[in-house]
């Protein structure tokens, strides 16, 4: 009776396949998406019309998958290596900024100083800015019209680019206004006229405004924006940002650690916008591909 029962379950576990090793539903398959694919604006929007190459829908590294909630080891990680940033930001502050801004105003030369500061020149915040608003305003226009129906992904991908640039460069410049007046760290002509190197009453306005540096935010915040959407050029991106910091401190309007500080700062407001703009389950553009393929549908049946 056992040897008939084990027949009978084997063969129902065999299924209509007939082999024991067969692979799972074609319903599971279907169903099973990576955190690739679901942040993956361009395979998500390419992915309503047919008409998209196969080849172009394979998971890119647009943006970096989604995590469980940290756990507390996760967050001790974290906090360790938050203080091990800071303690390293406050030795350089101590033993490598004073050192390095003397050695350039030693070997500065005033065509030198006026090349690097028409370099850091590109990092123009307003520039980039305007820039962002019209790929926004863009492809909010063109996301309803059905007379460009067929450019509706790189529409939505216009505003939710837009949208990312706007809100990454906000962020982290209200944050860069707000340290700056809270700081007051006297900039390094303070230092070269004054010998007073330090830290002065909040809200002591120019030259005590010298960390961060904005400069450096506008190029590290456009630099990892355009990381997020065009990941194979985030190393020459992030290179350029590089030379717009070290401009900065090339022209002694910056310490070191100014520049650093606002390299980090844009890169986490980019990291912190990235899955709630350009996610495809983020409905952030009033008028989405979705919802106008949706309506569409409804409106043929």
């Amino acid at each position: 009776m056992g040897i008939r029962c084990g027949c009978i379950a084997q063969k129902h576990c065999l299924g209509n396949e007939g082999t024991a090793d067969s692979g799972p539903p074609a319903d599971t398959k279907k169903t099973t998406t990576t955190d690739a694919e679901r942040y993956d604006v361009r395979r998500w929007a390419m992915q309503l019309d047919g008409s998209i190459p196969q080849k172009l829908l394979r998971p890119s590294s647009l943006l970096p998958s989604l995590r469980p909630a940290p756990n507390s080891q996760v967050m001790k990680q974290q906090s360790f290596l938050f203080l091990a940033c800071t303690l390293a930001l406050g030795a350089a502050a101590l033993w490598i900024d004073l050192p390095l801004t003397q050695l350039v105003a030693a070997n500065l030369t005033p065509a030198l100083d006026e090349f690097f500061d028409d370099l850091s020149g590109v990092a123009d915040a307003e520039t980039y800015a305007l820039m962002a608003l019209g790929a926004y305003g863009i492809g909010l226009w063109a996301l309803p019209r059905h007379a460009v129906r067929r450019w509706a992904p790189v529409a939505e991908r216009l505003v939710r680019g837009g949208l990312f640039m706007l809100l990454t460069m906000a962020s982290g410049g209200i944050l860069t206004l707000v340290l700056k007046h809270l700081v007051a760290r006297a900039r390094p002509s303070v230092f070269l006229e004054n010998a007073f190197y330090g830290l002065a009453t909040p809200f002591s306005g120019s030259p005590y405004n010298s960390f961060p540096s904005s400069h450096t935010l506008t190029a590290f915040a456009v630099a990892a924006v355009l990381a997020h959407l065009l990941p194979r050029w985030r190393w020459p991106l992030m290179a350029l940002a590089t030379v717009v910091g070290l401009c900065r401190v090339l022209t002694l309007e910056h310490f070191l650690t100014d520049v650093i500080v606002a390299a980090l700062l844009a890169i986490a407001c980019a990291r912190f916008w990235a899955p709630r703009v350009l996610a495809p389950n983020m409905e952030w553009p009033p008028v989405s591909y979705t919802h106008l393929r949706a309506h569409e549908t409804r409106h043929d049946l």
